[in-house]
């Protein structure tokens, strides 16, 4: 989506980016939006899969499209909506704005963080939190604290 609007996405806003759609994709449609788990680490949550990824880019712009194991989201899916709808309301973020968004009081981060620590979120945790986003204010068109 980044690239279709003639832009990159930093390693950090990715790693924000994936977490925040798999909150809200968990929220409305009860189910992960993928299937690895997030940890607490100490800027915020992370998929080390995606991380392991996206680590030699270091803070730049990543501008290299990244190999799956899975079929791509096809569009016109539940899932491509959820997609959408968070890049519609937090694609504009720098990376260190979706990480202050994600380490609120009361985040699934928050309840997770041990300082020393790298320990799962668990999904109930991350669904409950974004289910409770979503009946305050709906699916966001503009950021809610994710």
């Amino acid at each position: 989506m980044a690239r279709k609007e003639g832009g990159w996405l930093t390693n950090m806003q990715m790693q924000k980016l994936v977490y925040i759609a798999h909150g809200y994709h968990l929220g409305v449609l009860g189910a992960p939006l993928f299937r690895d788990r997030v940890y607490a680490w100490q800027f915020g949550p992370v998929i080390p899969r995606l991380y392991d990824a996206l680590k030699i880019w270091g803070a730049d712009f990543v501008k290299k499209r990244l190999e799956t194991l899975t079929p791509p989201i096809k569009p016109d899916t539940a899932e491509w909506k959820v997609i959408e709808v968070v890049w519609a309301g937090y694609g504009n973020f720098s990376g260190p704005e979706l990480s202050a968004m994600t380490h609120k009081p009361g985040s699934p981060w928050a309840l997770a963080w041990e300082p020393g620590k790298k320990n799962p979120i668990p999904d109930d945790t991350i669904e409950a939190y974004y289910r409770q986003l979503i009946n305050a204010s709906g699916i966001p068109e503009q950021p809610v604290a994710g």
